[in-house]
């Protein structure tokens, strides 16, 4: 598993790159969210049922439904959407 990096801004907490790697793993608690900030990457759904929430747009991932984050500066939110643990994998384009 590839580690990574929490910061806390004042609009919160990110999840950003650490290393050279391009796959990243992010496991989030039931009720936990994570803000990415859009680079062009590809967001999976590995275990869970996962929400993504993108341009004002709002998506319900099943396991091994990936979505492509296209380049903005608005980040995208991803969080569980059955109040379970999910687990996604960010894939760097």
């Amino acid at each position: 598993m590839t580690t990574y990096q929490q910061t806390t801004r004042s609009i919160g907490k990110f999840t950003e790159f650490v290393g050279e790697s391009k796959r990243q793993m992010i496991p989030l608690s039931s009720d936990e969210a994570r803000s990415l900030r859009r680079h062009g990457q590809h967001v999976r759904v590995i275990e869970g049922i996962g929400w993504l929430t993108v341009d004002g747009r709002d998506y319900v991932l099943q396991p091994g439904d990936q979505a492509l984050l296209g380049e903005g500066h608005i980040p995208a939110v991803v969080g569980s959407a059955n109040h379970e643990p999910v687990l996604f994998e960010v894939i760097r384009s």
